[in-house]
C-alpha cells in the first residue's frame, strides 16, 4: 500500500498494474508548500527486514 496524489495518474496506474493499492490524496495544496504525502500520514511500526 502507497499513499500518493490523485493527480499523479501515470504512477499511480503503475503502481495498479503492478499490484500495489493506492491510497489516493488530493494533495494540491500540500505541493504548493513543497510537503509530501508523507507530511500527512504516521508512520507504521513493523517488524525489521
Amino acid at each position: 500500500v502507497v499513499i500518493g496524489y490523485e493527480g499523479n495518474t501515470y504512477t499511480n496506474e503503475k503502481y495498479d498494474k503492478a499490484g500495489i493499492k493506492v491510497l489516493s490524496i488530493p494533495g494540491d495544496q500540500l505541493g504548493r508548500g513543497r510537503g509530501g504525502a508523507r507530511c500527512m500520514s504516521c508512520p507504521l511500526e513493523r517488524d525489521g527486514i
